[in-house]
């Protein structure tokens, strides 16, 4: 934690000051012009962007007062784990060594909806404020806290209103945190039309009817991300452009629509661009399989329904591969898993697909658990479930058993089935349990 993180720096920068005090007269060090700032210990920082970030410069006069408070500063960054110092000195003046630890987490920082700025000038007046900015930032501490500061300055220069606000991202469940979001608060900023430009192709109209959905949104880089991942490149990946490349440039300022009802005193409005540059037209050259005994190339491969000479479609491969991992899980094999390589050939603008299958072993069926149903109801759903003890796992029944289970129980409430599938790694069984609960009376 940043506290207890400075905590240390200050006692760690205490014991050394006291270390390096201890063959000096109490007051014979007094403050004195600084020579020179030493850095040892980062692998992460150059050693000048430690020494800028510690407040100290060059020619101030300065005593262990001034070399404590830049040691605790380095400490409350959060960038480093431990801050220690020394100092020499002469009638010349004095010299300080800090030897840092750097801290073992560090996370991208994401600017969400700052309208009017590019990624680059974002980092680089950040960099210039915060010499140990680099993009990322450390897990915890005040870094993220003083970049927020800058951040809010820069707005201020523009005239934008709304504050600056900022949030870590922690895995869902509870892990550690994946990223730092920086977002602008009491502001509204609207879409108000989206275009998709680049190279012609025929699949640009297709393209440009996904983007004219984003008109009167709420303006979000996450958002745009999602829509290029989810929503067009697949477009153009079931097309047989496998390499291409979909660009959002900052979004530009621009004038209300004028059928708008929004109170433009208190709403901005961007006009967004999704450049496409869709590059080679990939055609399916053929596909190896290597890795796989439980089943024949030719049954893996009766399962793909891409032909050599084809256009090469990866969004039906990934359907095509789903299939083929049920096939797979239907005989036990429910730690299976495909990876999937290619080889382009840009010269004849083919692509050949490398399916490698790991199959680990078969499990066989565990135990049954079923809950939320009364003994008679249980006895019932038991004599239904087809899978016995002992018998080879059947991963794809589990869904058509929940539909003709739910189908058995009293029919005045509704039912919900829920489930959890336990894999023993040491046994090579499956335990299920399934639980159902009573809903609202019909």
């Amino acid at each position: 934690m940043p506290r207890v993180r400075a905590l240390l720096a200050v006692l760690l920068a205490t014991t050394a000051w006291s270390q390096a005090s201890q063959s000096i007269p109490k007051d014979t060090f007094t403050p004195r012009k600084l020579l020179a700032i030493a850095v040892t210990g980062t692998r992460r920082f150059k050693p000048e962007d430690v020494a800028a970030a510690c407040g100290l410069t060059i020619g101030m006069t300065a005593g262990e007062d001034e070399f404590r408070r830049a040691a605790e500063r380095l400490g409350d960054s959060g960038a480093f784990s431990d801050v220690t110092y020394n100092y020499s000195y002469s009638d010349a003046g004095a010299r300080l060594t800090l030897e840092v630890k750097d801290a073992e987490e560090f996370v991208p920082a994401r600017f969400e909806d700052f309208i009017g700025f590019s990624d680059d000038e974002l980092r680089a007046r950040i960099k210039e404020r915060l010499p140990l900015f680099d993009g990322t930032l450390p897990a915890s501490g005040k870094l993220a806290a003083h970049v927020s500061d800058v951040l809010q300055g820069m707005l201020i220069e523009k005239h934008i209103p709304g504050h600056v606000e900022y949030d870590r991202m922690v895995q869902e469940d509870g892990g550690k945190v994946q990223a730092i979001l920086y977002t602008i608060e009491g502001i509204s900023i609207l879409i108000r039309k989206a275009q998709i430009t680049g190279e012609r192709s025929s699949e640009l109209p297709e393209l440009q009817r996904e983007a004219d959905r984003l008109a009167r949104r709420d303006y979000k880089r996450s958002m745009l991300e999602f829509i290029v991942e989810k929503r067009l490149l697949p477009v153009l990946h079931e097309r047989g452009y496998l390499r291409a490349e979909i660009r959002v440039p900052p979004p530009r300022l621009t004038a209300a629509p004028t059928d708008s009802t929004e109170d433009k005193a208190e709403t901005t409005f961007v006009d967004v661009e999704f450049v496409v540059t869709p590059g080679n037209q990939y055609h399916l050259a053929g596909v190896d399989w290597t890795g796989n005994k439980a089943f024949s190339t030719a049954q893996l491969s009766g399962n793909l329904r891409g032909k050599s000479g084809e256009i090469a479609n990866t969004v039906q491969l990934a359907e095509d591969l789903d299939h083929v991992r049920q096939l797979y899980g239907s005989l036990g094999y429910i730690r299976s898993a495909i990876k999937v390589g290619a080889k382009f050939d840009d010269s004849s603008s083919t692509i050949r697909y490398e399916l490698t299958v790991t199959e680990d072993e078969p499990y066989k069926m565990g135990e049954l658990d079923i809950r939320g149903v009364d003994r008679t109801q249980e006895v019932r759903l038991r004599q239904v479930w087809k899978i016995r003890a002992g018998e080879l796992y059947d991963a794809t029944y589990l869904q058509k058993f929940l539909l003709e289970a739910v189908k058995m129980l009293p029919r005045n409430v509704d039912w919900t089935p829920t489930h959890h599938v336990t894999a023993n790694v040491r046994e090579k069984t499956v335990d299920v349990e399934v639980t159902f609960t009573a809903q609202a009376a019909k």
